[in-house]
């Protein structure tokens, strides 16, 4: 017996979780639906770490079967000289490489991040507070409060 064939909208939220159209769990599907492209960058990210581990390993190996071969001293320093600078080559692709996925991703997640607070600001919905640093206010006297003056204590 053959598996049914899939088509592109079964890979949807939706058809992998079909409890999120129950209307009770709407808002979840619509949280995931959001946070798809994130969660792909993510993993996109990921698997170029992986494969770079993968590739490393494979020219640390192929060095090691090369240094097997060599005959004189200077083939030995020209085999390790080519790893080192595969290496730095291939670090510096990496780098770049996880700059990207790192500025889509943060880029996403802004995006996502301002979308989600207009909407519930519209809807008159919950809005964290944003981060705020607190300046102690001045006393009478021009002087800032000493420290413990406002009755809380350190644990």
């Amino acid at each position: 017996m053959t598996a049914p064939r899939r088509t592109s909208d079964e890979t949807t939220f939706s058809a992998a979780f079909p409890f999120l159209s129950n209307p009770a769990w709407s808002a979840w599907g619509d949280f995931l639906q959001r946070v798809e492209p994130v969660a792909k960058s993510a993993t996109c990210f990921q698997f170029a770490t992986l494969s770079f581990a993968a590739q490393r390993a494979r020219a640390r190996l192929d060095t090691a079967s090369r240094l097997t071969v060599c005959r004189s001293p200077q083939d030995f320093v020209e085999v390790q000289t080519d790893f080192w600078r595969q290496a730095g080559d291939d670090y510096a692709g990496l780098a770049r490489q996880w700059t990207a996925l790192w500025q889509q991703s943060l880029s996403l997640g802004l995006g996502m991040a301002e979308t989600l607070s207009r909407e519930a600001e519209a809807q008159g919905g919950f809005v964290p507070p944003r981060d705020v640093i607190r300046v102690p206010a001045a006393t009478a006297e021009g002087s800032p409060r000493k420290r413990g003056d406002d009755g809380r204590r350190a644990a």
